[in-house]
């Protein structure tokens, strides 16, 4: 793929991103990843915002951040979220030790949200008829590239039955994801609002 290919691309995930604005701006859209901790969640997100222009909505949270490739968080110490907390959360969550927390005042007309199973069915319960809510379940067999801690972890993690998803992604490699995205996401964007001349 040279430089233009990947810039035409942006450039069309802009133009979707606008006409979702519009079509979902009195209904914000979230895309809510939901998966095991290693199944690249951040992955499908951050491809979902380079393919479709979709931003990530700010998820807030008490744990350390793992790299440079941890970009689906804020990362606040304890007294910071207690503060932050104070304010109208869309969703709230206890994860391996550390809190996480989603504010009103990020939302935006159509936005990807990593969250988890409880935060979820928090969010649904208390937001259903103010959003559209579409849950996508992220699937990936990581074979021991996540360290044990976190594997560990998700034998606590509560889990939602199958029909609690609209979605599942098998993140097996990045032609097959983006091949599963466009499929998805040809269920929201809106019809006929795309323009694009090359």
């Amino acid at each position: 793929m040279v430089i233009q290919d990947v810039v035409n691309m942006v450039n069309f995930g802009n133009l979707i991103y606008e006409a979702m604005e519009e079509k979902y701006k009195d209904k914000p859209i979230f895309f809510c990843l939901i998966g095991d901790s290693g199944s690249g969640k951040t992955f499908v997100a951050n491809t979902m915002k380079y393919l479709f222009g979709i931003p990530l909505q700010p998820s807030y949270t008490t744990r350390p951040k793992r790299g440079i490739t941890d970009t689906a968080h804020i990362f606040l110490t304890e007294e910071s979220f207690d503060n932050l907390i104070k304010l109208e959360t869309i969703a709230i969550t206890e994860y391996g030790g550390y809190r996480y927390a989603g504010l009103l005042k990020d939302v935006k007309p159509a936005q990807v949200y990593v969250i988890d199973e409880i935060g979820y069915r928090y969010f649904k319960r208390r937001y259903s008829d103010r959003f559209t809510i579409i849950a996508i379940k992220v699937i990936n067999r990581h074979n021991g590239r996540v360290d044990q801690e976190r594997v560990n972890r998700d034998v606590y993690r509560s889990m939602l039955p199958a029909h609690e998803f609209d979605h599942v992604i098998y993140n097996s490699g990045l032609i097959m994801l983006m091949t599963q995205l466009l499929i998805i996401m040809s269920d929201y964007i809106p019809d006929g609002d795309i323009k694009y001349v090359d």
